[in-house]
């Protein structure tokens, strides 16, 4: 998993935003456990936009995507 890498190895992302999992507006190893907890134990499903992919309009962000600016 590539927030797996981005958490615990600082491993580049296209879209950072995209790792933001429990919807907090920031991203860290807190991200990677919520997946864990709603994949493994039956946590809580991540919020709009799963389970789709698209973009997270519901919360603003100051987390970045590739692309955003065009």
């Amino acid at each position: 998993m590539k927030i797996v890498r981005f958490a615990f190895l600082g491993d580049a992302v296209p879209c950072e935003a995209a790792t933001d999992a429990d919807d907090t507006e920031t991203s860290n190893v807190t991200d990677t456990v919520y997946l864990v907890d709603y994949l493994f134990r039956g946590g809580p499903r991540p919020p709009h936009p799963f389970p789709k992919a698209g973009r997270d309009n519901l919360t603003p962000s100051e987390l970045t995507c590739l692309g955003d600016d065009e």
